[in-house]
């Protein structure tokens, strides 16, 4: 981590000395003289909190919901509108799955409880589905067939190896196995039902 720091301070030298000018000309560097180009020196702060702002947004925690604020799923079935909080899609009966997802690389274990359990909590009946609509929080959607969602193909999981979700994957997150990548959907936050 420290390596990585010195290499993106040496970097944000270099930038800000090609993008706001030398902080002190070569010529001009004497004694009690720190600043001769203050348009520079400003143009240098404004950089460096910059990527300060980056990387304090940059934190390795999981995607567990911030103190003071709960993360809900949203499940509409006609007019009926029902709210799951975390602990109550944990729950829930649950299972684990193998998938590789694009953000790590690798194979991980991910927890979570089927889509067609919920389904069942809330009242649907699977046999008379016509479709289901999972939708992230910036409004992406991935509509599911009845046959899909009601197998134990599609998983929202809600721990990755153990622990909470990566943050760049939301709270919960939707995975279809075996189907096209965009039928994935991270920051879930509603599910309407179509009967």
């Amino acid at each position: 981590m420290k390596r990585a720091m010195f290499a993106i301070l040496r970097r944000f030298h270099f930038c800000s000395r090609r993008i706001c000018g030398p902080v002190a000309p070569q010529a001009s560097r004497r004694p009690g003289r720190w600043i001769a180009n203050p348009a520079g020196a400003i143009c240098g702060l404004l950089v460096l909190i910059l990527l300060l702002l980056i990387l304090a947004g940059c934190g390795g925690g999981g995607a567990t919901p911030e103190p003071g604020t709960t993360w809900e799923l949203t499940v509409v079935r006609g007019e009926a509108e029902q709210r799951f909080t975390l602990a109550d899609l944990q729950a829930l009966p649950s299972t684990e799955i193998q998938y590789e997802s694009k953000e790590t690389g690798t194979v991980n274990t991910y927890k979570g409880v089927m889509l067609r359990v919920l389904l069942q909590q809330v009242g649907a009946d699977l046999d008379r589905l016509a479709g289901v609509e999972v939708e992230a929080e910036d409004g992406y959607l991935a509509r599911y067939g009845p046959e899909l969602a009601a197998s134990d193909d599609v998983v929202l999981v809600y721990e990755m190896d153990g622990g909470p979700l990566p943050a760049e994957m939301g709270v919960v997150r939707a995975i279809a196995l075996g189907q096209e990548r965009k039928m994935s959907v991270k920051f879930v936050s509603k599910i309407t039902i179509r009967e």
